[in-house]
């Protein structure tokens, strides 16, 4: 059940912290709260957002209450980022 509503908050992946985030431009229903309650992610009240490690299993729930919208950083070692290899 894949959240695509205009009210759909947004997740990005953050390799320099190795965490997924989500933020909802609103308060999001009771039953994705309710979900991301029970799962591992965790709420951030100075940033905003909802944060967890960066899992598969964090990552299938994030695309069924959010909107994937990209990646922060670069993963793979300092050589490849360098050559643009990453």
């Amino acid at each position: 059940m894949k959240n695509t509503s205009n009210q759909a908050g947004g997740w990005v992946l953050d390799h320099t912290k190795e965490k997924i985030e989500i933020q909802f431009p609103h308060r999001p229903e009771n039953q994705v709260l309710d979900r991301l309650r029970k799962s591992d992610f965790q709420f951030s009240w100075p940033m905003g957002i909802w944060w967890a490690k960066d899992t598969p299993k964090n990552r299938d729930l994030a695309n069924e209450v959010a909107v994937h919208e990209g990646v922060i950083g670069f993963k793979g070692t300092y050589a490849q980022r360098l050559r643009g290899i990453v």
